[in-house]
């Protein structure tokens, strides 16, 4: 009988209610923890990418323009 009475009193206890609502809320299935990872490792793949693209279109324009001061320079002291 004093075992069924601290059982009901460990579970009308406020504390617990939250602490296991936490652990069920924190519950990953394989599927869904691969989903996420697999989309970890493509948001920063993707965010690699597009930084490269970003700094070799900007290095790009800026060689183009400087080679272009340079040709145009040349071409203006050579001439008489």
């Amino acid at each position: 009988m004093r075992r069924k009475e601290i059982s009901n009193q460990l579970h009308d206890e406020d504390w617990v209610q939250p602490a296991l609502l936490g652990v069920v809320l924190m519950y990953l299935d394989p599927g869904t923890g691969s989903l996420i990872i697999q989309a970890a490792i493509a948001a920063f793949l993707s965010i690699l990418y597009f930084t490269k693209q970003f700094w070799m279109k900007t290095f790009s324009r800026i060689s183009r323009r400087i080679l272009r001061r340079r040709n145009g320079d040349d071409d203006e002291s050579g001439s008489p």
